[in-house]
């Protein structure tokens, strides 16, 4: 049976626990932030197509995102972050970079909307 639409793989793990810079690296970009702490971002959607990036709000809205603004992204008002580019590990599939599990500071209303 042929395939409608490539794999999504989610990358999920701990916070701080390198699923973002592993994204990076699959890609051979650097469109997510690699930091230490937790980064407190939705769910970032990755998809091959021309450079584009947008967020899905709660309101069912999509609004358009310089990615340079990425971390000013708030988990609490945005359902998913949706980032096209341009890489060849995208023309196989999505790859989406879940926020990390455990993370202290993320509220229980935004873990049940994921």
């Amino acid at each position: 049976m042929p395939l409608t639409r490539k794999p999504r793989i989610a990358i999920m793990g701990e916070f701080s626990s390198g699923k973002s810079t592993l994204c990076n690296v699959l890609m051979g970009a650097k469109p997510l932030l690699e930091k230490v702490t937790a980064t407190q971002l939705p769910p970032v959607w990755l998809s091959y197509g021309p450079d584009d990036a947008y967020t899905m709000g709660l309101d069912g809205h999509a609004y358009d995102l310089d990615l340079a603004e990425l971390e000013q992204v708030s988990l609490e008002t945005t359902e998913h972050i949706r980032i096209f580019m341009k890489s060849d590990i995208l023309r196989y599939c999505d790859l989406i970079d879940m926020p990390g599990i455990s993370d202290p500071s993320m509220s229980s209303e935004v873990w049940e909307r994921m």
